[in-house]
């Protein structure tokens, strides 16, 4: 997904991510669930559950599956080869 901080006003940034809630569904381990406390000029904001993602976990599980369709790709291309015969 794509998208800017509301917190940070002078930001005009796009910035690109997941969404925690729905990797956690995938890869349990790469998402944190912790609690936030913010203070604004209006108060403090409690936040029960904000998720967050372990992008190192993440890069990990990317380089296996890489792996693993890497393989597939060879495996297919080789019986491609025998059935052309």
């Amino acid at each position: 997904v794509k998208y800017k901080f509301k917190d940070r006003p002078d930001d005009n940034r796009e910035y690109i991510g997941m969404i925690a809630q729905e990797l956690k569904k995938i890869i349990d381990e790469a998402v944190d669930i912790n609690t936030s406390k913010y203070e604004t000029p209006e108060g403090t904001i409690d936040i029960e559950e904000t998720y967050s993602i372990n992008y190192t976990s993440v890069i990990s599980y990317l380089i296996s599956a890489y792996q693993y369709t890497e393989n597939k790709v060879y495996e297919l291309k080789n019986k491609i080869k025998e059935l052309a015969k």
